[in-house]
């Protein structure tokens, strides 16, 4: 966050999904209804666009509505946002992302990576010339990923179509090293199921529990140890008091549930999680999300019944929860310490679901509030009201703009006084002041009188 204020003009594009999800619980409490409509607006179209299966119908429309819902706010906010090319272009938007993919691969700090493969596409150059060494390089790589995935090509020479033979195709099949110095990781590939596995098998001592009794009961001859968390992705790790989405194998919906504690059967390492089932309480009045609290319901459930990890916030204004100084922990190139601010969480059982997260985003759109569609009459309205306030906006500028009208007793004083006369400088300036038309005559008349003089004196004898 400080690194964030510091540097607030130099954003990319994980700056401004970061504001995008933490706005609502910073911003919300100090906006009127009106700014916090038009910024739900924007935090729900900010967790639809930054996501990779907008083209989804559902999501599509989603994302429509959405966008519509945002200009709708802003017109009605003022409208001298029609000024904004960008703000029509965002119109445009849905159909661009089903044209040329998610927004996210056109983010600042994509194409500046690129730039190594421009450059070693160019090495050769002498800098001189790069486009036709740039457009072969690139052509040889098309052509060699044409070749190693078994591509058919047309063979002008014998007139029929030839494949790569079995054994150039395995070269890159089966070889890590070829896969990698073309560029190609298997490794980042989604598979279609994904086994949760161990992520941190120590405990902190704060966090240690007594095995559930339900556990023993169901696998007496097994050694049963206590773990900290469990990865179901390289990017989802859950462990103990996590929020969770788990899946209901007798019903296709889903529940929410909060991770008490996770623990490994051994030697069989299955992984199992107790949870407490949650339930929805209501809609918070200043964030416009929705409540949840814990139930004293828990289960024992196996880890390959998590889905995904819900992005849940205390509710810190209803718990009043207080702001301490602390000692944060030194790091490994670090001397001494440094004291920083934290939060005290209260013993509050309510939480707040963040609806715009970009992690998971499909199932935090699940546990918020649909977007109402914008009918056509409602934008008409909103173009009134907008019209009417930057009207509005538009004379107080001038007015505070217009320089004040002098007095007219101070006028008329100057007046009086200075009726029909000069002051003696005016009076010298004039004096010293005349016009080019009187230079030229003067510089005329005094030629005239040098010639008529010369004229009326005697010659000089001649010698």
């Amino acid at each position: 966050a400080r690194f964030m204020v510091v540097h607030y003009k130099s954003f990319i594009g994980k700056h401004f999904c970061t504001v995008i999800q933490a706005a609502p619980f910073v911003f919300f409490p100090f906006m009127t209804k009106e700014i916090q409509e038009l910024w739900t607006s924007l935090c729900y179209v900010g967790s639809l666009i930054f996501q990779t299966d907008s083209t989804h119908g559902r999501i599509f429309q989603d994302l429509k509505n959405a966008i519509r819902s945002l200009l709708y706010h802003m017109c009605k906010m003022n409208a001298r946002w029609v000024n904004k090319e960008k703000i029509h272009m965002s119109i445009h938007l849905p159909e661009s992302i089903i044209a040329f993919g998610s927004l996210s691969l056109f983010a600042t700090e994509k194409f500046e990576s690129y730039n190594g493969i421009l450059i070693n596409s160019s090495v050769h150059s002498k800098r001189l010339g790069l486009g036709p060494y740039i457009a072969i390089t690139f052509s040889n790589y098309n052509m060699m990923c044409l070749l190693l995935s078994g591509t058919y090509y047309y063979e002008v020479s014998r007139k029929k179509y030839r494949q790569a033979s079995p054994l150039v195709q395995e070269l890159c099949l089966n070889n890590e090293q070829i896969q990698n110095s073309i560029g190609f990781h298997a490794i980042i590939l989604p598979e279609n199921e994904q086994i949760p596995t161990l992520h941190d098998h120590k405990v902190n001592p704060n966090d240690e529990k007594i095995v559930p009794q339900a556990l023993k009961i169901k696998l007496p001859n097994y050694d049963i140890r206590q773990i900290s968390a469990v990865s179901l992705n390289e990017k989802d790790t859950d462990g103990q008091g996590t929020f969770i989405w788990e899946n209901n194998k007798t019903t296709s919906e889903g529940h929410i549930s909060c991770i008490n504690s996770l623990w490994e059967v051994l030697p069989i390492h299955h992984m199992f999680a107790e949870v407490n089932y949650c339930t929805i309480i209501g809609m918070h009045p200043v964030y416009m999300m929705k409540i949840i609290t814990k139930t004293n319901k828990s289960q024992i459930i196996p880890v390959e019944q998590i889905t995904t990890g819900i992005n849940f916030q205390h509710n810190c204004m209803d718990g009043d929860c207080q702001q301490i100084h602390t000692n944060l922990e030194q790091g490994p190139f670090q001397e001494g310490t440094s004291i920083g601010y934290q939060i005290l969480h209260s013993r509050n059982n309510s939480y707040i679901v963040n609806a715009f997260s970009h992690h998971s985003s499909i199932y935090h759109r699940k546990l918020a509030d649909k977007i109402q569609p914008i009918s056509d009459t409602m934008f008409e309205e909103a173009i009134i009201i907008g019209q009417k306030v930057w009207h509005d906006e538009t004379r107080k500028t001038q007015a505070a703009n217009k320089p004040p009208p002098k007095s007219s007793h101070l006028d008329d004083t100057i007046t009086k006084n200075s009726k029909g006369k000069k002051t003696p400088r005016e009076e010298a300036i004039q004096g010293h002041t005349c016009t080019l038309y009187d230079s030229q005559k003067m510089l005329c008349n005094a030629i005239s009188i040098r010639l008529n003089n010369n004229n009326n004196q005697v010659p000089p004898p001649a010698t």
